[in-house]
């Protein structure tokens, strides 16, 4: 007896084709899935800004004025020549859910031997993670990678007038941000709703923080949350500058400075790996992403506290 019942089965070609709509469909996915994580990525970046920018304004509700850029105690924050104080993220610690880490830190200074201390957080604040500092676009490459201590948001200096240079850079102290000067919100003249006081920086300098290996001018490193502006012995600290502290809009958003040099330490650019701009905070607590093709003398102007122009 013949057996009729016929095997069904795919045959090549519509193997061929269904494998050619499942690379499309993939193709067109792919991009989807990584914008949507880029978006979620930015919405957490915007956030943290969002909370940093509150602990400044909680600051200021205590002590009637916004944190310096650094706290330089002269000469108690001097090893040699080379003077250091307090950074404005460990000023910004017990507002940000971080006061047992200022304590520790606080405890770790009182512990060091005198003429030795070069602020809260030089001596215990190594390699301690904090994410509220870090943007999750950011990916730390070379001998920083293996560090966790690296921060992405920089409190603005300023950057439209000069106030001097040194080896080290421009230094700026036009903004809401200067080392050892408290800034009090009614010298925030511009409006609070049109002054920036914190940017994200994706950028590095060639004396980021690169595991203390041989600084690369085309890669540098990021900066560290604990490490705060500097100023020299020899001047009496007279002009403290930006250094790792703080950054300024000197140069337009997402400039590329590479090949870093020693005299552009504090010449570091806000910049993101966000595409297009980058995220920054207000005085008045908004959190705004601002177009990296924004006019070069209204980005100045945004830095600046009390724009005479």
């Amino acid at each position: 007896m013949t057996n009729n019942k016929t095997k069904h089965g795919f045959t090549l070609i519509e193997l061929l084709v269904v494998i050619a709509i499942i690379g499309v469909l993939t193709g067109l996915l792919l991009p989807a899935v990584q914008q949507a994580r880029e978006a979620a990525r930015r919405l957490s970046c915007s956030n943290h800004l969002k909370q940093i920018s509150l602990a400044a304004m909680l600051h200021e509700s205590g002590h009637r004025s916004l944190p310096e850029g650094s706290r330089i105690l002269f000469p108690d924050h001097c090893v040699g020549d080379d003077c250091r104080g307090t950074s404005l993220y460990v000023l910004l610690l017990p507002y940000i859910e971080e006061n047992p880490l200022y304590q520790n830190l606080q405890a770790s200074y009182e512990n060091q031997t005198p003429g030795s201390r070069m602020g809260l957080g030089h001596v215990g604040g190594s390699n301690i993670d904090l994410p509220g500092y870090k943007c999750p676009s950011y990916v730390p490459t070379g001998p920083a990678a293996t560090y966790r201590d690296y921060r992405n948001y920089f409190g603005v200096s300023g950057g439209k007038t000069l106030t001097g240079s040194n080896f080290r850079g421009s230094i700026h102290s036009d903004g809401v941000f200067v080392a050892n000067q408290p800034t009090k919100l009614a010298q925030i003249s511009d409006g609070s709703s049109k002054t920036i006081m914190f940017g994200e920086v994706s950028t590095h300098t060639l004396y980021g923080y690169t595991g203390g290996t041989t600084p690369d001018p085309m890669k540098g490193g990021p900066a560290v949350w604990w490490g705060s502006c500097q100023c020299e012995k020899a001047n009496n600290c007279g002009t403290p500058w930006n250094g790792h502290g703080l950054a300024s809009v000197r140069y337009p958003m997402n400039s590329d400075l590479r090949p870093y040099a020693a005299d552009g330490e504090s010449d570091r650019p806000f910049s993101s790996f966000h595409p297009g701009g980058a995220g920054f905070a207000f005085v008045d607590g908004h959190v705004e992403f601002v177009n990296d093709q924004i006019s070069f003398s209204i980005y100045q102007a945004l830095a600046t506290r009390a724009d005479t122009d």
